[in-house]
């Protein structure tokens, strides 16, 4: 929770600093995704004990505010005037959340998969739930994460149709967005479909965070279209 708080004073200091709402580059984008990641894990842990899960959340987070503050960062700056809208504090900030929930979710997936292989000590595995509560865990994450990148989906269409003038222009950013959705969907299915539960479910939201982390990471930085907000030269 302190850190979590931390990092939404910074999310804050930075919206101060730049005079606008933060979610404008790579850099604010990554502040947002830890605090959402944190609070996710946070809040879930009112209702269960999930201090297990603590050392993995934290790990993920510090590396990415390590890169972010390295790699990512730029200077507090105006944004592009296509961002100048109503539709970035709504549309960006659910897509934030949405990531930050996917997080937490496919941590537990990679556990669960470990566990189900046996990964290292039974002395480790004692402290973690069993299998079955790790993947029925991972998977009511993801049902509330999902209609969340819905949105996402849908939003950034409306805004693109006022922004460009079209609700879809195959912008890399969009595509992956739609990948994106197609792969967490066929997870969801999957895990509602008998024969494709555990591993293979697991799996695919496995899958489907990486097309998460690709499109954060590499559609951001290197693919130039209508969604170059990076702020990287």
């Amino acid at each position: 929770w302190l850190g979590a708080f931390f990092l939404l004073v910074s999310f804050a200091c930075r919206g101060f600093a730049v005079e606008r709402f933060p979610l404008g580059n790579l850099f604010e984008f990554s502040v947002a995704g830890a605090f959402f990641t944190m609070a996710t894990f946070a809040v879930a842990g009112l209702r269960r004990d999930l201090r297990w899960l603590g050392v993995f959340v934290t790990a993920f987070v510090v590396l990415l505010l390590m890169v972010a503050s390295t790699a990512w960062y730029v200077e507090a700056d105006e944004v592009v005037p296509s961002l100048k809208s109503y539709w970035l504090p709504i549309h960006v900030t659910v897509a934030t959340l949405s990531v930050g929930i996917f997080v937490v979710g496919a941590i537990i997936s990679a556990l669960y998969l470990m566990s189900d292989r046996g990964v290292g000590s039974e002395r480790f595995w004692r402290k973690l739930p069993p299998a079955a509560t790790l993947e029925k865990l991972s998977y009511s994450l993801h049902i509330i994460g999902f209609p969340l990148w819905t949105f996402t989906l849908i939003a950034g269409a409306i805004w693109a149709r006022e922004a460009w003038g079209a609700y879809w222009n195959w912008d890399p950013k969009e595509v992956w967005t739609l990948v994106i959705w197609v792969l967490y969907a066929g997870y969801i299915h999957a895990r509602a479909t008998r024969g494709w539960r555990g591993n293979p479910s697991a799996w695919l939201s496995i899958v489907g965070f990486t097309a998460v982390i690709f499109n954060f990471t590499i559609v951001n930085v290197f693919f130039k279209g209508l969604h170059a907000y990076s702020g990287l030269s």
